[in-house]
């Protein structure tokens, strides 16, 4: 699904199932203070580490505008190498 962040087109996969929306923390946008989530997390992978959560402003879903939505920033390379390889383009 085709979202913009900050102005940048990105693509998202809805997740029905989590609890957060995650970002990779590799994205060239600005993240607005992130600090670190103490609590435990898990993702298809097992255990996530590092995690930090960061408010983000300027976004947008089809006609949906929110000011600002705060996004869990993680590592999430691997799974974006998966989506590249099968569809041509990261998440």
């Amino acid at each position: 699904m085709p979202i913009h962040i900050q102005g940048q087109r990105l693509h998202m996969i809805i997740d029905t199932g989590c609890t957060h929306t995650v970002l990779d923390k590799h994205l060239p946008l600005d993240f607005n203070a992130p600090h670190p989530i103490d609590e435990p997390s898990y993702g298809m992978g097992g255990h996530l580490d590092d995690l930090q959560i960061a408010p983000l402003q300027n976004i947008q879903i089809g006609r949906i505008v929110l000011e600002s939505y705060e996004f869990v920033l993680a590592n999430i390379a691997d799974l974006n190498q998966v989506y590249r390889e099968l569809l041509d383009y990261p998440i």
